[in-house]
């Protein structure tokens, strides 16, 4: 069983406003810069976390806590998005192996990785809830969704901005939460009369 002690926190300081001081301090507590998301952060159990910040308030510099993404929750997200460790490793530009140990828990997920992959997350849930929410619906009463085939067909009509694999795992979501609202629906193949 694991207890609020067990999660990983995230103490973030932002860049702006902090002088050449402000930085040694956020180095000595073990704060590193994260260039792209404009932070100083440092991963820490939830007990530690307050402790950082407590240390962080003494010379007073502001800071947030927020949860780290466990493990388990990044390959869930990343396998109900259809998004493959190939992919992954190419968008983070990282190797398949380094995917691997993020998902294990073998390295932690850097913030700058946590935090992007948390806006994919919330942009995919909202797509599915507006899609869900504006649904027309047939005379039958019953949703028709339709997805490709085979990559090639997905590729050819949509283009590279998303996969064949993220495009079925968007239908698939889609369908889902439509059930949950009690809309009967089907999947049909693209193209298919």
């Amino acid at each position: 069983m694991h207890t609020d002690v067990d999660i990983n926190m995230w103490i973030l300081v932002d860049e702006k406003g902090l002088d050449g001081d402000d930085i040694k301090e956020c180095k000595v507590l073990g704060l590193r810069h994260v260039r792209a998301a404009g932070v100083w952060a440092i991963r820490a159990s939830a007990q530690d976390a307050e402790t950082v910040r407590a240390q962080l308030a003494e010379v007073e510099i502001v800071s947030r806590v927020c949860e780290a993404m466990s493990p388990a929750t990044f390959r869930s997200i990343r396998s109900m998005m259809g998004i493959s460790h190939e992919e992954l490793a190419t968008r983070f530009e990282v190797t398949t192996r380094t995917i691997r140990r993020w998902e294990s828990g073998r390295f932690a997920l850097p913030y700058d990785v946590d935090a992007a992959f948390r806006r994919r997350w919330e942009e995919f849930v909202d797509q599915i809830r507006q899609r869900s929410d504006s649904i027309d619906l047939p005379r039958s009463g019953q949703a028709v969704l339709h997805i490709y085939s085979d990559g090639q067909d997905h590729y050819i009509t949509e283009g590279s901005e998303s996969t064949w694999a993220e495009h079925t795992a968007y239908t698939q979501a889609l369908m889902f939460a439509l059930s949950l609202k009690g809309i009967p629906c089907r999947i049909d193949w693209t193209g298919q009369i």
